[in-house]
């Protein structure tokens, strides 16, 4: 292992680099917090379209449904009342 002397040790330490990486962690805190907020933003944009997404597709879904539920209830209602008129008419022919 070397040995430093006093008498070298001045000059060895005038010409020293001192680093100060407060700077560094500073700049590293402020980057993760910019990247947070930024995910932040992110996320609730996607909460807010999904709710729009989810609000149309729901409304959507129920016309859609009326519709074809009205279609297939006159249907219906058409043909039962039809079986039901001929059975009566034929009840009051035999009459």
């Amino acid at each position: 292992m070397p040995l430093i002397k006093a008498q070298e040790a001045v000059p060895l330490f005038k010409n020293a680099v001192v680093l100060d990486l407060s700077d560094i962690a500073q700049q590293a805190r402020q980057i993760k917090e910019a990247a947070k907020q930024r995910a932040d933003d992110m996320i609730e944009q996607a909460r807010v379209q999904a709710k729009k997404v989810t609000e149309t597709h729901a409304s959507q879904g129920y016309d859609e449904g009326y519709a074809k539920g009205q279609t297939d209830g006159h249907a219906q209602g058409f043909e039962e009342g039809s079986q039901r008129g001929h059975e009566l008419g034929r009840n009051e022919q035999m009459q």
